[in-house]
């Protein structure tokens, strides 16, 4: 399997990932959990947008444009 090929997010990942970094934006941190694996979310926000992996599995969704 090619891990960096890039998938189609589920509409649930997107709301998903909003939520949890609203909640990180506000708070500076989030008690959400990887939707995979429950692993621990990392959060890289520039200017352009943000990104959120899992510390633990492959789980990443990039978010552009914000």
């Amino acid at each position: 399997m090619d891990t960096n090929a890039k998938r189609q997010v589920t509409e649930e990942e997107v709301l998903f990932v909003e939520e949890a970094f609203s909640e990180y934006e506000a708070q500076g941190e989030t008690h959400k959990k990887c939707p995979w694996c429950t692993g621990e979310l990392k959060f890289n926000a520039v200017v352009s947008g943000y990104s959120i992996r899992c510390a633990e599995c492959e789980f990443k969704v990039t978010v552009r444009g914000i």
